[in-house]
């Protein structure tokens, strides 16, 4: 038997999803489920500036990316990202997410997150170029102890 590998037509690409996915969920029993949705957040100055903010994605299965976080240089080490960080938690929470994942490379925050109790589950060494190393990194949300306080930056 023959075999080739060639580039998908258009729609080929929600055939192959498609039959993955039914084979997921005869195997999984979703108690329910939601639809991927994406959050976004911004932190604003005085004059109406956007400072920082942060992309939280919210996938089907109950699962939050905390796909972004930005804060501008001159803000940070304010508490700004800790509230983002915080905000982004009780919306996966509000939602019904049980876990929060993300990704950082060495030269980002993964301190702040390790702070906020994210634990790294997955490392790329010499990523995203050689010398640096990306972090995956994961929390259980089970604790509702985070509560947002946001003050003005």
């Amino acid at each position: 038997m023959e075999h080739r590998i060639i580039p998908c037509a258009e729609g080929d690409d929600k055939f192959i999803a498609d039959k993955l996915n039914a084979i997921t969920n005869s195997k999984i029993d979703f108690e329910d489920t939601i639809e991927d949705e994406l959050v976004v957040f911004k932190v604003t100055d005085s004059a109406g500036n956007i400072i920082a903010g942060c992309n939280l994605l919210i996938n089907c299965w109950r699962v939050a990316d905390l796909d972004i976080l930005w804060v501008e240089e001159k803000y940070r080490k304010q508490g700004i990202g800790s509230a983002l960080i915080r905000e982004a938690e009780r919306t996966s929470r509000e939602k019904g997410c049980r876990f929060m994942t993300l990704g950082t490379f060495d030269f980002q925050a993964r301190p702040l997150y390790e702070k906020f109790g994210f634990s790294v589950c997955g490392t790329i060494k010499d990523c995203p170029t050689k010398g640096h190393t990306h972090y995956d990194m994961i929390k259980q949300l089970d604790d509702s102890s985070d509560e947002i306080v946001i003050a003005d930056p």
